[in-house]
């Protein structure tokens, strides 16, 4: 019988290791400059970036202000599904699928969006879409999204994981370097 457990808790931590194994953990010190409450959406900046990052439950969005930094810990998006040709919102084109906590300080968020392939970089394993609002999107190429057959120009649905902010910690670093001494 304890043989049987143990071999289930590994199991089970091996299993929540592979569904987060595509995503890559990032941090970075940034600026927060728009938050929306309803959607859970913070808009951050940082010295050579800008992105979006959808806030994991574990989060208190009270707790973010316009205008100050933080460190945020988030997985990368990840392509998990392409398909070809553009899915209208009625079809599920950027639908969310609920945020699901998958472990400790770990969630997952999966959505759908549909644009026009700016980029498609199949060595550094990397999409970039271009939506109909004009904006970019680059996602990780997850183990079972299937590049091969679409190219630059191509319209597609890609299904991804969002990047989750999964750890924020307020820096209280001035936004600019303090200037060398004379």
């Amino acid at each position: 019988m304890k043989k049987q457990v143990i071999a289930f808790a590994i199991a089970s931590a091996l299993a929540v290791a592979g569904s987060v194994s595509a995503q890559q953990r990032m941090e970075a010190v940034v600026t927060v400059t728009k938050i929306d409450p309803a959607s859970r959406m913070v808009w951050v900046e940082a010295k050579t970036a800008k992105r979006v990052l959808h806030l994991s439950p574990d989060i208190d969005i009270a707790d973010l202000q316009v205008g100050s930094r933080y460190q945020f810990q988030w997985n990368e998006s990840v392509a998990t599904a392409i398909e070809p040709g553009a899915q209208d919102t009625a079809a599920g084109a950027t639908r969310e699928v609920e945020v699901a906590r998958t472990g400790p300080g770990m969630a997952k968020s999966m959505a759908r969006v549909s644009g026009v392939i700016d980029s498609l970089d199949t060595a550094g394993k990397k999409i970039t879409l271009r939506t109909a609002d004009g904006q970019k999107e680059t996602f990780a190429l997850g183990p079972n999204a299937a590049p091969a057959s679409f190219k630059a120009g191509d319209t597609v649905t890609v299904t991804y994981e969002r990047s989750l902010a999964v750890r924020v910690r307020s820096t209280p670093q001035p936004i600019t370097d303090p200037a060398p001494p004379a």
